[in-house]
């Protein structure tokens, strides 16, 4: 069962793709960032208990999103590392070692999964 903990909007950010040692800036955009929690029901001795717990964030880039450079599905699933900095309820943050998770192009989303743990604990605490 998945359930959204905490939403925050993200403005004014930009998304740099991350390849052979080049920092490549790749769009301008505004979205939000969600925080899930994903809870696992694990049965012990028949019955049914509440077992793993997961916390995990996406940063969804959306809306304005505006490519500065041509953009492929080659280029967005090539195994690249992403970063991004944005301002999350006016602080300036550095997002590193983005994963790429979906896309919706009849929307204009992009959706990054955020690996740094220290981050999410963080962006709970605002």
């Amino acid at each position: 069962m998945n359930r959204i903990i905490k939403t925050l909007p993200a403005e004014d950010g930009t998304l740099y793709a991350v390849s052979a040692g080049q920092r490549i800036q790749f769009a301008n955009f505004s979205g939000r960032i969600e925080i899930i929690e994903n809870t696992a029901l694990v049965p012990v001795l028949g019955r049914v208990e509440r077992g793993i717990k997961q916390i995990f964030a996406s940063f969804i880039f959306c809306g304005d999103l505006q490519y500065t450079r041509e953009i492929s599905s080659d280029f967005i699933h090539a195994g690249k590392v992403y970063e991004a900095t944005a301002d999350i309820e006016n602080e300036r943050l550095y997002f590193g070692g983005l994963r790429f998770e979906d896309s919706d192009p009849v929307k204009n989303e992009l959706k990054f999964e955020i690996t740094d743990a220290e981050l999410i604990k963080k962006l709970l605490e605002k």
